[in-house]
């Protein structure tokens, strides 16, 4: 169980440690709890309680009525509110974090994510914004290519966790998806994340990683025949270059689905060929790993 300060309650729900005080003195919201040293702490509940109440005092409900609602009562409030304004803090703190190359606090505010969201509203709602504003910033030079490796490799230990952590689920029948990413294409976290939604799924993966020559993927399928072959493309190529990788992969792997997404596909899915699939959303990436 973790142990927070009340300096830590502050940075993560936003609230003032004065603030805090008065509540807890005034309305005995979350009394702080003491170590045999006498030391105040809060504990993981603690946390999970005020950041629904910061999130529904922000909203416009008053500390007095909140104070004396019940456990279910705050809760379906709170599932009602739209969390966006809490969760771009949260992005905004693993920024900071990232450009201060601080392991300690980013991986503490993954694992309070994860926790106060589950895993995978993590992901959409915490970790993919915080990429996008990465990359954002990374194009106007406002962070530097050591502090995007040092976010991202965190992130991807992250998903890998949660990987091995899934329970093994029974299979699709005769569904296997080869997983990679085109040469020149080094972003793995949002492979690792279909890897994730297919093994939860039941579906059979075999994973490649990144920057997988067409070489290698035809070796592999003269031994093994996937269903399908899904990657993500970040990496911005020419509409010649893309049609012609897309028609050399589907020359040299036959009788196999393509199956691609990501941001260099937004304007280019009129020069697809017709055997591939695209997946234009993160909730159309969800959609093809639940198919059956």
């Amino acid at each position: 169980m973790n142990h927070f300060t009340i300096s830590d309650i502050e940075n993560l729900t936003g609230i003032k440690a004065h603030t805090l005080r008065v509540w807890e003195q005034r309305y005995q919201v979350c009394r702080a709890k003491r170590k045999e040293s006498g030391h105040r702490f809060y504990d993981d509940d603690d946390l999970r309680n005020l950041l629904r109440i910061s999130l529904l005092y922000k909203g416009g409900h008053k500390i007095s009525r909140l104070a004396c609602m019940q456990e279910s009562e705050m809760l379906s409030l709170a599932a009602s509110v739209k969390l966006k304004c809490l969760h771009e803090q949260f992005v905004n703190q693993l920024m900071e974090a990232a450009q201060a190359f601080d392991q300690a606090h980013f991986e503490k505010i993954l694992n309070l994510m994860v926790l106060h969201l589950g895993f995978e509203k993590c992901v959409v709602d915490v970790i993919y914004p915080f990429l996008e504003k990465l990359g954002m910033m990374w194009l106007t030079d406002k962070v530097v290519p050591a502090q995007e490796h040092f976010a991202c490799n965190l992130i991807r230990k992250k998903i890998i966790v949660a990987i091995d952590g899934l329970e093994k689920t029974a299979a699709v029948k005769g569904r296997t998806v080869l997983i990679f990413t085109p040469v020149g294409e080094a972003h793995e976290i949002p492979i690792l994340y279909m890897h994730y939604l297919l093994k939860k799924q039941g579906s059979h993966i075999v994973y490649m990683g990144s920057e997988v020559a067409i070489e290698t993927l035809s070796h592999y399928c003269t031994y093994r025949k996937p269903t399908h072959l899904y990657f993500h493309l970040i990496t911005h190529l020419c509409n010649g270059e893309l049609s012609d990788y897309l028609q050399c992969l589907a020359e040299k792997i036959t009788g196999v689905k393509i199956v691609v997404s990501g941001p260099a596909f937004a304007d280019k899915t009129s020069h697809l060929p017709g055997s591939v699939k695209c997946l234009k959303s993160l909730a159309e990436m969800i959609g093809f790993a639940k198919m059956n």
